[in-house]
């Protein structure tokens, strides 16, 4: 085993020596997967379809796209701490279907309103006489180009960033509960079996990543946009029925899942628990924090197929069906990556593995930045494109690393403070893109946000590099 795959904080028995337990059936951790499978299809084609459905809403402006996804990103940041604070000290299965309930029936409810809308807008319903008590001042006029401004619709709008934004809170806290802490406690101390597990978790989502997006593409291309709403939210209603059972099955399959959690050592950090501040201070308090911050970062970086990069494609002429295709054919590269991740890290270590692939994700972006000096538009989209999906397999072998390092090194009582607080570094810096989204919201302006991108991306890459010199 490589020295950095060695870990003093996978589950230990009482006499404090890393647990010999066996890890659960292979049949357990299908049931497992299948969960998995079902929470990233409906996450996949929710995240993929609500960009589509409010640049559907408003064509004119990536102003809905960005002022949503800042949104989100707010929320995440603001009730992070505490989610953290609620997985670590709550039940493990209570803990879970709540926040399983509570994810998808946002996601249901933001998709009928975004029916609501979409249907209302194709039907020639919506009444633009009442738009007068809305009219905004002359400095926002070009940004809010193109949005529905009666009463109603306002509403709606407001409403799908709402419950969105609370759909996206409790993904985040489902992924901290189940592949922060309860894949690791499943693991009894194998890295071997938690290598193996994050690789086919990992792939299971880029599956999803693949084939959601083209599905849910070709039902706004040959069926109605409206009806492609309908479907996510009846998706989600499917999901939660499949999940509760699952996870149901995996809790009473592997009997440390209902066993106590290790408590903090009294009068360890001096800040009160659940607040950010202590969530900061425990997430700081680790060894792998530099590898936490290079992370967080790449979520600056706008070249991944994510919204904003969604809408962009639509003004540059591109379909809903092709967009979802590219995003697919770029999941698929990055599946190299958790195959790549599987052979680098026994061999390389978890550190080194980190260090070559967050590079070479670089070296990819860069090919996507040079795009913006291309004249011709075709070659340019093109290397704006093989760049990004070229880039994938960097990104997921760096996240693998990353995940696993957390995974291995943190305590059992603080993964999900610890976890949350990582979402939310994520989140933050996916905010400043989103923010970046609402300055320049003319899509012509998109190259320089690839160009705040590659930037933050080359700051990761020089934080990561410099936090394994000094270890």
């Amino acid at each position: 085993m490589a020295p950095s795959e060695k870990s003093n904080l996978l589950p230990t028995n009482a006499n404090g020596l890393q647990s010999t337990s066996v890890p659960p059936s292979d049949s357990t951790r299908m049931v497992l997967y299948s969960s998995h499978f079902f929470a990233q299809w409906a996450e996949r084609m929710w995240e993929f379809s609500i960009s589509l459905f409010l640049i559907a809403i408003a064509p004119q402006s990536i102003f809905l796209v960005s002022t949503y996804g800042l949104f989100q990103c707010l929320m995440i940041i603001m009730t992070g701490s505490y989610a953290g604070n609620y997985i670590d000290t709550t039940a493990r299965m209570r803990a879970v279907r709540i926040i399983l309930l509570l994810q998808n029936g946002s996601v249901v409810i933001c998709s009928l309103f975004c029916y609501w809308l979409l249907f209302a807008e194709s039907d020639g319903d919506i009444d633009e006489s009442h738009s007068h008590d809305l009219v905004p001042p002359a400095w926002a006029a070009k940004m809010l180009a193109g949005v529905p401004k009666d009463s109603f619709s306002v509403m709606a709008i407001v409403l799908i960033h709402i419950f969105g934004a609370l759909g996206a809170v409790f993904s985040q806290a489902s992924t901290v509960a189940i592949e922060k802490d309860w894949v690791v406690v499943m693991s009894r101390g194998s890295s071997t079996w938690l290598r193996e597990t994050n690789v086919m978790m990992r792939q299971i989502d880029l599956g999803c990543k693949v084939m959601a997006p083209v599905m849910a593409g070709v039902v706004m291309s040959y069926g109605n946009i409206s009806e492609a709403a309908l479907c996510v939210g009846l998706f989600n209603c499917l999901a939660i029925v499949v999940e509760f059972i699952c996870t149901k099955k995996v809790y009473d399959s592997v009997g440390a899942l209902a066993e106590a959690r290790e408590v903090r050592e009294a009068g360890a950090g001096k800040a009160k628990a659940g607040s950010f501040l202590h969530s900061l201070q425990a997430f700081f308090s680790q060894n792998v924090w530099g590898a936490g911050v290079a992370l967080s970062l790449l979520y600056l970086n706008v070249l991944s197929f994510g919204s904003l990069m969604t809408a962009y494609l639509s003004y540059r002429g591109m379909d809903s069906s092709m967009i979802g295709f590219t995003r697919g054919v770029s999941s698929t590269i990055g599946l190299l990556g958790t195959f790549v991740f599987h052979y680098s890290s026994p061999k390389l270590g978890l550190n080194k593995t980190g260090l070559w692939s967050i590079w070479m994700q670089a070296a990819c972006v860069g090919v996507a930045f040079l795009s913006i000096y291309i004249a011709d538009s075709n070659t340019s989209l093109s290397m704006l494109v093989g760049g990004v999906a070229c880039s994938r397999v960097g990104l997921w072998v760096f996240d693998l690393s990353v995940t696993q390092m957390f995974q291995e090194e943190v305590a059992e009582y603080e993964r999900g403070v610890v976890g949350s607080m990582q979402s939310v570094l994520n989140q933050f810096f996916q905010l400043c893109s989103f923010a970046m989204g609402i300055v320049w919201t003319d899509p012509a302006k998109f190259n320089i946000l690839i160009c705040i991108s590659f930037s933050g991306l080359l700051l990761a890459s020089v934080l990561y590099s410099l936090n394994i010199a000094m270890k």
